[in-house]
C-alpha cells in the first residue's frame, strides 16, 4: 500500500468503519484523495457505494486496516 493509501485507511479506521459500512467523505477530501481511493478500489480493499462520495471497506480491506494501524 503506498503512503496516500494508507492515509485513507487511517480515516476508515478513525471513524471505526466495519466491513460494508458505508463512509461518505466531504467533497475536498474525496477529490485530495481520488488517486489513493482508485487505487484502494482496484486492490479490493474499497468498494464506491451508488452515491459519488459514498465507499466501504471490504473484508480484506477491513483487514488491512486493521494489520496497518492496530484495532480502534
Amino acid at each position: 500500500m503506498t503512503s496516500a493509501e494508507t492515509k485513507v485507511m487511517e480515516i476508515f479506521r478513525f471513524y471505526g468503519v466495519l466491513p460494508y459500512q458505508m463512509l461518505c467523505l466531504n467533497g475536498k477530501v474525496q477529490q485530495e484523495m481520488q488517486v489513493p481511493l482508485d487505487g484502494l478500489i482496484q486492490k479490493g480493499f474499497v468498494v464506491r457505494e451508488g452515491r459519488h462520495d459514498a465507499f466501504h471497506l471490504t473484508q480484506i480491506g477491513y483487514e488491512a486496516v486493521n494489520q496497518a494501524g492496530g484495532a480502534g
